[in-house]
């Protein structure tokens, strides 16, 4: 990947898939799967030295995964989960305490309750009370639990969207104040959009406009009161849409010349202008950008 406006790492891990960005407070941790397997972790404080890096570190318990990690930070508990497809394809997770009792330890890795399996990545976010866990089921459906916050307690796996929806890829989520939304690559790799205020009522699956194609999951950031979606195009090249005023923008190709071979991760720091992109590139080296 030939181009000024990616910074590489000099850590020298090598990616075979996407990393998983999450921001807690004024830091942001990468996670993702080196080329072992094994799932390794770097912290990265954007306001203090613009590339001020803890270093790669492996996540402790010897997890392994063949596919993509996800994170999502739970305030005010102040945890990072990380959530990962396991070599059996069932799921598992491991949490850092950033702050409490625990503050720089990780509980150790556990599978989640009711025997879920996945053939993608699994995606996670933070709604109300309530950890949201989602996955592209062994049948190409879309299933989801979730998990209260404070006392760690699972509900059952349940079909989502009414059990309709099919995608050959992992799902992708965000929350507003009132709802989820969520977006997937579906079988003809258009991509669609559902929105649920309540998970036992969804508002029916749309296309997004414009015609965007892509060979991966999509990935969503919620900016201010528009999404921001970042998806891989056939050609490789990033691109991303903006949702704003109950209508969507044209698709915009990320300039600079960046190639990608899995999903873009994508994170913005609450009360903080700039978004970071991080993506695989195509020499299998992870990569990073930022706007402003």
């Amino acid at each position: 990947m030939q181009t000024k406006s990616l910074i590489r790492p000099t850590c020298g891990i090598l990616v075979r898939f996407d990393a998983a960005a999450v921001a807690l407070r004024w830091r942001i941790a990468i996670v993702t799967k080196g080329v072992i397997l094994g799932i390794v972790l770097a912290a990265f404080a954007p306001q203090v030295a613009r590339a001020q890096w803890t270093g790669w570190q492996q996540v402790p318990g010897n997890g392994m995964t063949i596919d993509a990690p996800s994170a999502v930070a739970s305030s005010p508990a102040g945890y990072i989960h990380v959530f990962v497809r396991g070599t059996t394809d069932r799921i598992y997770w491991n949490s850092y305490d950033t702050e409490g009792a625990g503050a720089g330890t990780w509980s150790g890795w556990r599978e989640v309750p009711g025997g879920g399996r996945t053939l993608s990545a699994p995606d996670t976010v933070v709604w109300g009370n309530h950890l949201y866990l989602l996955v592209r089921g062994t049948d190409n459906g879309i299933y989801f639990t979730r998990m209260v916050v404070r006392s760690g307690q699972w509900d059952r796996w349940t079909p989502c969207c009414s059990g309709n929806g099919q995608t050959p890829s992992a799902p992708s989520s965000v929350t507003t104040l009132d709802g989820l939304n969520l977006f997937v690559r579906g079988t003809n790799d258009r991509i669609y959009w559902n929105t649920s205020y309540q998970l036992d009522s969804w508002n029916g699956w749309q296309e997004l406009p414009g015609g965007g194609r892509t060979s991966s999951a999509p990935e969503v950031l919620l900016r201010g009161v528009y999404f921001d979606l970042y998806i891989r195009g056939t050609d490789n090249a990033i691109w991303m849409m903006r949702e704003i005023d109950l209508g969507w923008g044209p698709w915009i190709q990320l300039p600079g010349g960046g190639r990608t071979l899995s999903t873009p991760s994508v994170v913005a720091i609450p009360d903080n202008p700039s978004t970071f992109i991080f993506i695989r590139g195509t020499d299998n080296r992870i990569y990073w950008n930022r706007h402003p």
